[in-house]
């Protein structure tokens, strides 16, 4: 489509979704990213369960060369959930993460974006240390200082 990305929000999980909302998005060709609403509040579940979900979706979406963005609705995490349902997206192979409630990201939270997802973005080992101070003052100089 002239280089032009399509991307689709998109119920959780290729099971959950093709079970509840029939809502088979593994098999959609058309588009090039997925993003899963992994909204642990909204679907009453345990923070574990967006790893599990991930690896669902990574797992039906790596031989069709699609990628896995999931979304985590940020006004329903405290900031321990936050920081393992962010580890837990990228340990189970996604692309990357988005957020729902931008303006709820405050400082805080950022960091906790950067301090989990940084390393995976980087292609370091999340346990690597070497030159990520310098990489977290950058990256949080950015970051609003506070939200609305």
């Amino acid at each position: 489509m002239n280089g032009k990305k399509i991307t689709a929000d998109v119920y959780p999980g290729p099971y959950l979704s093709t079970w509840k909302v029939r809502q088979k998005w593994q098999d959609w060709t058309e588009i090039d990213a997925f993003f899963p609403m992994l909204y642990t509040k909204v679907f009453n579940t345990p923070v574990r369960w967006i790893g599990k979900t991930t690896a669902e979706g990574t797992f039906y979406l790596a031989s069709k060369k699609k990628l896995l963005i999931p979304g985590l609705y940020i006004p329903g995490m405290n900031e321990v959930d936050f920081r393992k349902g962010v580890n837990l997206v990228f340990k189970y192979g996604a692309y990357g993460i988005s957020v729902f409630e931008l303006g709820h990201m405050n400082p805080r939270y950022w960091q906790i974006l950067f301090e989990e997802a940084g390393p995976y973005l980087l292609g370091m080992s999340p346990n690597a240390t070497t030159g990520i101070d310098s990489l977290r003052s950058k990256f949080l100089a950015q970051v609003p200082k506070s939200s609305p």
